[in-house]
């Protein structure tokens, strides 16, 4: 079968591709003709040209906002085609004015077209194809809501706790139409995971608005006055210390020696600042004289009572502490001590008369201690310095039991706690000579 000549071919190709470049140069000769030498009137829409909102400041004070999506409109442009086909889009401001707006609801707002001033002398007219732009306005209120913790739960290592979670600020202002925050419930913020805390942390968290449903509430139409809020966790270290008494020697006592006590509780929870709790290893609940402490004895301590340090704060649940103080390993002997009167000077013709002989004072301590109390280290003494004695009247005054410091031995108080006694009385000599 014979081929026919490829050269013909590319030739008609090349014919073609020439026809079709002077039918080009040919239609833009004849628009540039219709445009710019004959530059007949013409018409064109222009569709889809968003709104924008004037005297925005009125109708906010007036306590309104809009609501729903901003309004779009279509218009008919009338004019020179040059100048039409000039116009762009971003061009021509629609604008519609809010302050015809009083009240809440849906309103119908006619709107007005703003073209540019420099179309070559020329004007262009526009003709509205949308009749008016629908507004839809709301009352506009700022409400509080309280900020909720939300999202994982915040642990604290092995001993240590959290003792406080604060949010900063607590509640957060919104502002937006009524419809819209009536059916906001509270303000939240999620808490990312983290792992356990051993010291005090904070977080920045934002804030969501959330319904009576937990749904989040988003809205273009609301601000709030505080978009994050601080979450604090304040984390402290725990510890279980002992509780104690203080005692004073006395009354031949020591609490090595002599006193046992038995704690109810023993210990207590306390926490705090980790440097300051590693210095706290007991908690006093009270100092005892062991000289008044006559026997032994259960006393009850309430929690007001319990020496915290500043900075240490007690976790365990305790109102009271009931403490049994034993006394052990001494022995108690009674001695007979006449009483003698010091810091005293008769007036002339009279003289001290010490009606008490003897005083039976008790003694405590070990038994060697009280093998070394002699009627020569024993003392009852009456001192009646700066005292003034009225006459002829019997008159009973405190007895101070002296033993020396070096003999460990404490002196037992008459029953009732009271102090011995003596009494004493001022009488002329003739009466004593009598």
């Amino acid at each position: 079968m014979a081929m026919k000549p490829q050269g013909n071919t590319a030739r008609n190709w090349g014919a073609h591709i020439g026809m079709a470049l002077v039918a080009l140069v040919i239609s833009a000769g004849l628009w540039v003709y219709a445009v710019v030498v004959n530059d007949p009137d013409n018409s064109t829409d222009m569709d889809n040209i968003q709104v924008t909102y004037v005297n925005e400041g009125v109708f906010k004070a007036r306590s309104l906002i809009v609501t729903g999506s901003r309004g779009r409109v279509n218009i008919t442009l009338h004019g020179r085609m040059s100048d039409l086909v000039s116009l762009r889009r971003e061009d021509v401001t629609v604008t519609v004015d809010l302050s015809q707006i009083e009240e809440p609801g849906r309103h119908e707002l006619y709107y007005e077209v703003e073209l540019p001033s420099a179309l070559g002398g020329r004007t262009v007219s526009w003709a509205p194809k949308t009749a008016f732009v629908e507004v839809t306005a709301d009352l506009l209120d700022t409400r509080a809501f309280e900020v909720r913790l939300m999202g994982e739960e915040v642990r604290a290592e092995r001993d240590y706790l959290i003792r406080k979670e604060e949010l900063s600020p607590a509640a957060v202002s919104v502002t937006g139409p009524v419809s819209v925050l009536d059916g906001i419930l509270y303000a939240g913020v999620e808490m990312p995971r983290t792992s356990p805390l051993s010291s005090t942390q904070d977080y920045t968290l934002p804030v969501k608005l959330y319904d009576a449903q937990d749904r989040a509430v988003v809205s273009e139409h609301l601000t709030l006055d505080d978009a994050e809020v601080t979450a604090l966790f304040t984390v402290l270290m725990e510890k279980t210390v002992r509780v104690s008494l203080q005692f004073k020697e006395g009354g031949g006592l020591t609490e090595r020696d002599n006193i046992t006590c038995t704690y109810e509780p023993e210990s207590v929870i306390v926490a705090g600042d980790p440097e300051r709790l590693s210095a706290v290893h007991s908690l006093e609940l009270g100092l005892i004289h062991l000289a008044d402490l006559l026997e032994s004895e259960r006393r009850e301590y309430t929690i007001s009572e319990l020496h915290l340090p500043n900075g240490i704060e007690l976790i365990s649940a305790v109102e009271v502490f009931a403490v049994d103080i034993l006394i052990h390993d001494v022995e108690t002997v009674q001695r007979n001590v006449a009483p003698y009167a010091i810091g005293y000077e008769p007036p002339a013709g009279y003289r001290l008369v010490i009606h008490t002989e003897t005083l039976l004072v008790s003694l405590r301590g070990l038994p060697e201690a009280l093998e070394a109390v002699t009627a020569s280290n024993l003392r009852a003494v009456i001192d009646l310095s700066g005292v003034t004695l009225p006459v002829e009247e019997k008159k009973y005054f405190g007895v101070g039991i002296e033993i020396p410091d070096s003999v460990a031995v404490g002196v037992i108080p008459p029953e009732g706690g009271r102090t011995y006694e003596a009494v004493v009385e001022l009488v002329l000599i003739e009466e004593v000579d009598d």
